[in-house]
């Protein structure tokens, strides 16, 4: 299944293997690569953080569009997401949903979560450093989880201008290539508001 991430985090001064989220997306393409499901995530200031669902179309000419709309698509605010492809036609609800509740483990539900940690103690007390335990609670935030991920999930990530940045691409290379013709990356992220943005 064709699918992108992207994932920006920060370093913190008093943490050693975890670090704090800034922003992320994940895009799921559909079978015939005719539709994309996607949520993203935006730090927006102080502890505030923005979730979104993500509508693609590839329209009559092969070019993809794209719409953005309030609410992670996990929420179930599926009226949102119809009112966000209104102007693409043959959206079906039906097909989006195999792509956004499926549980697999490669599921755009599951690599969401990968940037919107909120198994907390589970996911990373189990595998963080001794030292980090000690100071994650500072990190807790009840309406927004923790937003912290290992390092060592995104290890082959690029630092730049003091931010983590991260990308992994399972797609067809004719896709990969279409989208960063496109600049998809970019315009999706220039959809959301926040404080982050993805270039490609």
């Amino acid at each position: 299944m064709n699918r992108i991430l992207r994932i920006c985090a920060e370093k913190q001064d008093n943490l050693e293997s975890v670090c704090k989220v800034q922003g992320g997306l994940v895009v799921f393409f559909n079978t015939e690569n005719t539709f994309a499901y996607g949520a993203a995530l935006k730090h927006q200031g102080g502890n505030d953080y923005g979730d979104f669902h993500i509508i693609g179309f590839k329209d009559e000419n092969s070019n993809w569009q794209f719409n953005v709309g309030n609410f992670k698509p996990f929420d179930g605010f599926y009226d949102e997401m119809a009112e966000t492809a209104a102007n693409f036609p043959g959206f079906n609800i039906d097909d989006a949903k195999k792509y956004i509740e499926s549980d697999d483990s490669i599921s755009l539900y599951n690599y969401y979560e990968r940037f919107n940690m909120d198994a907390y103690y589970d996911e990373i007390t189990d595998n963080c450093v001794e030292n980090d335990k000690k100071v994650l609670d500072e990190y807790i935030d009840e309406d927004n989880g923790s937003k912290l991920i290992l390092l060592e999930k995104i290890k082959n990530a690029e630092e730049s201008n003091g931010y983590l940045w991260y990308s992994e691409d399972s797609c067809d290379e004719s896709l990969i290539k279409q989208l960063n013709d496109e600049d998809a990356i970019m315009s999706i992220s220039n959809l959301i508001t926040g404080n982050i943005h993805f270039l490609r």
